[in-house]
């Protein structure tokens, strides 16, 4: 009985299916798929299905993150005031 057996150190190959993709990403299946058109995120194909390996969309979501912002907008009241104008007798004029 001296079987071989595939070695243990190896690992297992992954693929995500669209649902799973579109779950770990929050997005719409057609949005996902527009992606794939557009060559954005590499794709396995199997026949007619489609199959995405785990670190591809890590490395989209990666690539399209933006940094954090470090430095805090100008303050409102520095900005110029806009001047009311002033009714007469109750009626404003037409613009």
């Amino acid at each position: 009985m001296n079987e071989k057996t595939p070695e243990t150190t190896e690992e297992t190959l992954i693929l995500w299916t669209p649902e799973q993709v579109c779950q770990a990403l929050a997005c719409r299946r057609s949005w996902l798929y527009d992606q794939v058109e557009a060559r954005r995120i590499p794709v396995v194909r199997l026949g007619r299905q489609l199959r995405f390996r785990p670190d591809d969309v890590t490395a989209y979501l990666d690539a399209h993150s933006q940094p954090a912002a470090t430095t805090t907008p100008p303050p409102i009241s520095g900005l110029p005031r806009r001047r009311r104008r002033r009714t007469v007798s109750g009626f404003s004029p037409r613009t």
